[in-house]
């Protein structure tokens, strides 16, 4: 039997794990934890099978399949020995199924071969988790009429951007910063290590009267800028600047993410976390990031702008502290604007894109709902007009203006979210600059030995005390 065929009856799995699942305790109190792992291996197996490259299918059968090991752990004082292993193995094997995916993935230019297909299938499962459970909750559901609404404005935008020159001129869209004037410094500290949080007001303002723009400026919390400061007494000392991902933006996440204390304490470096617009003390709703991706698409257009904004602010405020040398490094959504910064600010030490994005537009179409994208082909915004309408704000559509051996990119060949021929774009854009590649996924990047052994090369390469 080919691989063709074999791949063809993946779905199988999930299907028979739901099944057994759902039947073997019909009749129990234990039912209560086969119902939900049961119904979600089932459902999305069936998907699986019938809905051959729905984005959506994995990330079902992948929380079903880890909902099914945490079940079958809650169980095993509860049932037989073999009954333990089986709902256990079955419940396993989704999980790798899901990671694996249910199509045929061609090799692909400039991106590793995967050499570990197991482990990596287990660890881009837990993209799959991620996108299915958690990033879906970030993102609102769109009806006709605010369609309707998003595709009217981005029409106008476009034009406009177009008009003003700003399309054949992105840098332009990007006023200079200034050092602000009114920051506020309170302590606080986590886990003994002691940090200022920094506020001040951001002050952001499109170039341009532009549609939407006054709606961006109705989420107050957003006018204010925040960062965490950790800093060393005595002498200046170089700064490393830590650009969280989506979804992130809390102190203890940033703190924690973003490995704060190793570059604090390990590497003696002075670091600033800057929070990206609509998250931590920013957000506008329950959780970080909401209203920034999946929505007005101007919302992400302001949002990415104002991250500029902000950022270049703190920039300049770090640099008036007397040290000249400052590093960049951000992930995932930090690693797109880490990009972003690159083609704006020439004064940089180092910029370290980790697992970035390098197109929104693709994004925005594999992370909303279907008939969202769909409905905003139909009014004429497919991939090509909204990655057009993001022209100001894309690191591809602009030169970097840091040396190539001040570059660099680490990413995972399974990555899900941000897919790894979107990494190799950047790389290629960046003139093929330093890039590890690991064998991993999204999420487990702050696991990984290439990434981690780049960070310190960049550390001690660029900024050195």
């Amino acid at each position: 039997m080919n691989s063709a065929k074999l791949i063809r009856l993946l779905p199988g799995i999930p299907i028979v794990a739901g099944m057994v699942w759902l039947i073997a305790y019909t009749d129990s109190i234990l039912s209560i934890y086969s119902i939900l792992p049961g119904s979600l291996l089932l459902g999305g197996g069936v998907s699986a099978l019938l809905l051959r490259g729905d984005f959506r299918t994995p990330q079902v059968v992948a929380m079903g399949a880890l909902v099914g090991i945490v079940s079958a752990v809650c169980l095993v004082a509860s049932i037989d020995f073999w009954s333990f292993i089986c709902v256990l193995s079955l419940s396993f094997a989704s999980l790798l199924v899901a990671g694996r995916g249910f199509d045929i993935y061609p090799p692909q230019a400039d991106i590793p071969e995967n050499t570990r297909p197991l482990a990596v299938a287990a660890k881009a499962a837990l993209d799959e988790v991620a996108l299915g459970a958690v990033i879906r909750l970030m993102l609102r559901s769109s009806d006709a009429a605010l369609i309707d609404k998003i595709a009217e404005e981005s029409h106008e935008a476009i034009a406009l951007l177009d008009k003003e020159g700003f399309l054949d001129a992105p840098t332009d869209w990007h006023r200079d910063p200034v050092v602000p004037e009114d920051i506020i410094f309170r302590p606080a500290s986590f886990r003994g290590l002691g940090y200022q949080k920094m506020s001040f007001n951001s002050g952001y303002q499109a170039p341009i009267e532009f549609p939407g723009f006054e709606r961006w400026q109705g989420k107050k919390n957003n006018r204010t800028a925040h960062g965490i400061i950790l800093r060393h007494p005595g002498p200046p000392r170089p700064w490393m600047t830590c650009i969280h991902g989506g979804g992130m933006g809390d102190d203890v996440f940033n703190l924690v993410g973003m490995q704060a204390a190793k570059f604090h304490r390990d590497h003696g470096l002075n670091v600033i976390l800057p929070v990206l617009p609509l998250h931590g003390p920013r957000r506008i709703g329950k959780m970080n990031g909401v209203g920034l991706i999946g929505g007005h698409l101007t919302n992400t257009l302001f949002g990415l702008s104002q991250a500029a904004w902000d950022l270049r602010q703190m920039l300049a405020w770090v640099r008036e502290q007397g040290e000249p040398n400052v590093g960049l490094y951000g992930i995932s959504l930090g690693g797109y604007t880490t990009a972003l910064l690159s083609s704006l600010e020439s004064n940089l030490a180092c910029a370290v894109a980790g697992i970035p994005a390098s197109q929104l537009a693709p994004m925005i179409v594999k992370l909303s709902e279907p008939r969202f994208s769909a409905g905003l082909a139909e009014r004429g915004l497919g991939l090509k007009e909204i990655e057009r309408l993001f022209t100001v704000i894309s690191p591809l559509a602009m030169k970097p203006r840091i040396e190539i051996d001040k570059r660099y990119i680490f990413a995972g060949i399974a990555d899900r979210m941000v897919p790894a021929d979107h990494v190799a774009e950047l790389w290629r854009h960046w003139d093929k600059c330093r890039i590890a590649w690991y064998q991993g996924s999204h999420v487990t990047w702050r696991w990984e030995s290439p990434a981690q052994r780049m960070l310190d090369e960049v550390v001690g390469k660029h900024l050195q005390i």
